[in-house]
């Protein structure tokens, strides 16, 4: 789950809950959420999910709603409950690789930055989560440089850019420096270029936090794309998550065979127009 937003610059934290205006159940919301943020990755398997406490008060739920919720999940083999120690995520899920030209990524990218703006919300050195700190290589208890975006079009949300960095590469930045350029341009600029980039693309389910962010309601579902870049030399420089509403983006991918005689599951991407 994303981190509570601090101020920054005059950007204040917007929080939504669950309601049962939704339709359904409180309890059905919250494990909706917390499946979601499961299956796409968001918690990698053998990581502990946030403590009843803090679950009551991200979704604004009382203690036997979030046991319901949790129940559900246990249930249905996505975690393990074990007193005193937690909850811990069980699940793992599978990943399907296809290739296409990193020029086709980052010219649709030019296109979307010159379209609307990038604002920086959070900007801050923490320990690396579980899920980008394996994806970079780095040893248990790293430290790095995590950057909350915002990608905005005339005052209104498009998504969410949640960046992780290597201390030896987020040294390098400065909030306005990733506020002016995107992250291929920010990391051209300290002599970092991305030669390859792997993209993940799942979906997800607002939880309270993200919904604020993106002025959807609780559960809304998003278009999740985790991005790692690699440099020339094969290091890990970066590991992103884009967050999007389906309404405000889509992504097309035109796909063809070379001959007739091509495995129908293996095609060869020729265009993407995708952006974060």
């Amino acid at each position: 789950m994303l981190c509570r937003a601090t101020d920054f610059e005059g950007v204040v934290e917007i929080m939504s809950y669950p309601s049962r205006e939704l339709g359904a159940s409180l309890h059905h919301q919250v494990s909706a959420v917390l499946r979601s943020g499961i299956i796409s990755g968001r918690y990698g398997e053998g990581e502990y999910l946030p403590g009843e406490e803090k679950l009551t008060e991200m979704f604004g739920v009382s203690r036997p709603t979030i046991r319901r919720a949790m129940l559900s999940l246990e249930q249905e083999g996505l975690i393990e409950r074990k007193q005193g120690r937690g909850t811990r995520v069980v699940w793992n899920g599978r990943v399907f690789t296809t290739a296409s030209p990193l020029s086709d990524l980052i010219t649709s990218i030019a296109r979307y930055d010159q379209e609307s703006i990038v604002r920086v919300l959070s900007f801050e050195e923490v320990a690396m989560p579980e899920e980008p700190r394996t994806s970079m290589r780095l040893p248990a208890g790293a430290r790095g440089l995590k950057v909350v975006r915002r990608r905005e079009r005339e005052g209104a949300p498009l998504w969410m850019l949640i960046n992780y960095f290597p201390a030896s590469v987020g040294a390098s930045f400065t909030p306005q420096t990733l506020e002016r350029a995107t992250m291929f341009e920010a990391l051209r600029s300290i002599g970092r270029p991305c030669k390859r980039a792997v993209n993940i693309i799942s979906a997800t389910l607002a939880d309270p936090e993200l919904a604020g962010m993106l002025d959807v309601s609780v559960g809304s579902p998003l278009l999740e794309m985790t991005r790692i870049a690699e440099d020339r030399h094969g290091e890990i420089v970066a590991f992103q998550i884009t967050l999007v509403p389906p309404e405000r983006h889509r992504m097309r991918i035109v796909n063809d065979a070379e001959d007739e005689s091509m495995d129908p599951q293996v095609l060869s991407p020729l265009t993407s127009a995708v952006d974060h």
